[in-house]
């Protein structure tokens, strides 16, 4: 496997190679092939968000407020011993930059009670039907939408949303929609949904949901929306209306199921954990669209993945029933980063500076790498294994493994050519 790390203290990505079954916690256990570090800018300006644009190029995001377009280039990997395994390595060279994407002075107006009011891109992702146009969103509320052609960021136009924000999600489960639409909330801002023209010249809001009653002390319940998945539309909708599902997570761990054509309030909202610990993310895992939505309108036809602030990586049914958890007692420090990989893997990263691989369908640990620093983000760039050469040590082990399975197959069938023979000689007797 080749992954592409965001390592917070040292400013940099790390490229690292390993196969399923690597762990740097056992002494004798499988070592990585390849980690290196590359584009080291310091704390100050590390990376928060990683996009593959192809192959050969990725964006990151930096917490100074700059967007790189980075090159890669592969090449053969030096050999200083005979018998080392063969592979590539990349190559990263910084081909284009925007600059100057934060806004922290319309995000302190706006975040009088935050602890924390330094900007932060909280979304990167590629504008489906777009070609070569991409979104970057900071916590700000700024929504920079740019264009990637022949090695260089192009600026299109920015919008402003009302922050802070901690999410911008897409709706692309239908490609009849005549305008791109957006979800959006934050801390003390309720979740909030906007239209852009395909044009990307003007942004329209055309729905706003509502804070759920206040609670039995007639206490208003605290707004903070932190991420939002949509899914699909209810069958049973009146065509003048706007029909769309979205499920949301909470920073007090509710978990909370709107349609738009039912109302502003949510239809229904669960409690996730009965001492509301604080949750941070949301992941979907189903029959999903390219960015995280799910296809079904059927809530049972999928499940999530949130992470806390300590240490739990969960996932829980619709219902809010908890189906398990990653990594157990093994993770000991909070999940910065938790992304599922085309449904077939979880890579998860953060303050305890080990980057773990899972397998989805039954949350097994495949691979566990210690990286060195906190990770922010990462990305899967490649899931195939790298041959190792063989040792003859290993090799006559397996021969003698084989050579014994053959005696004692042969010795089975043996077995049930006499039982048989027996078997016969009874029913001759009678």
């Amino acid at each position: 496997m080749r992954l592409l790390i965001a390592s917070e203290d040292s400013g940099c990505v790390k490229e690292c190679i390993a196969n399923r079954g690597t762990n740097t916690a056992v002494q004798t256990g499988l070592q990585p092939l390849h980690l290196q570090s590359h584009l080291a800018q310091g704390l100050l300006n590390h990376v928060q968000k990683i996009l593959q644009v192809n192959h050969a190029q990725t964006l990151l995001g930096r917490a100074n407020g700059n967007l790189e377009l980075v090159k890669l280039e592969m090449s053969e990997r030096e050999l200083t011993e005979e018998d080392q395994p063969k592979f590539e390595v990349g190559n990263y060279e910084v081909q284009a930059s925007l600059e100057g994407l934060f806004d922290a002075g319309k995000l302190c107006e706006s975040s009088k009670n935050q602890t924390e009011v330094v900007d932060k891109f909280v979304e990167l992702y590629a504008l489906p039907g777009a070609e070569s146009t991409y979104v970057a969103a900071t916590k700000s509320g700024l929504l920079h939408f740019f264009t990637v052609h022949d090695g260089k960021l192009c600026a299109t136009v920015t919008h402003e949303l009302k922050g802070p924000v901690d999410f911008v999600q897409l709706y692309d489960l239908s490609s009849t929609m005549k305008e791109h639409i957006f979800a959006y909330g934050g801390e003390e801002n309720q979740v909030k949904i906007v239209e852009v023209k395909r044009d990307l010249s003007h942004v329209t809001q055309i729905w706003a949901c509502k804070n759920v009653p206040n609670d039995r002390l007639d206490l208003k319940v605290p707004i903070w929306p932190v991420a939002l998945k949509f899914f699909g539309a209810c069958e049973e909708s009146n065509d003048s209306k706007l029909n769309l599902q979205f499920l949301t997570i909470s920073r007090y761990a509710h978990l909370r199921f709107y349609q738009t054509n039912h109302g502003r309030k949510p239809v229904k909202s669960i409690d996730l954990l009965p001492k509301k610990e604080s949750l941070v993310s949301l992941q979907l895992v189903g029959d999903l669209s390219p960015l995280g939505n799910a296809k079904s309108s059927k809530t049972d036809e999928f499940s999530i993945i949130t992470t806390d602030t300590k240490t739990n990586v969960f996932q829980f049914s619709t219902s809010g029933q908890l189906l398990g958890k990653f990594g157990s007692s093994d993770i000991t420090g909070f999940s910065s980063v938790a992304v599922a990989h085309k449904q077939r893997y979880l890579l998860q990263g953060g303050l305890d500076r080990y980057l773990r691989v899972f397998r989805l369908k039954d949350r097994e640990l495949l691979m566990k790498v210690y990286t060195g620093g906190k990770i922010t983000d990462v990305i899967l760039l490649d899931e195939a294994d790298i041959k190792l050469p063989s040792d003859p040590k290993d090799e006559k082990k397996h021969a003698r493994q084989m050579r014994k399975k053959s005696e004692m197959d042969e010795l089975e069938a043996n077995d049930d050519i006499w039982l048989e023979l027996d078997s016969k000689k009874k029913k001759r007797k009678v």
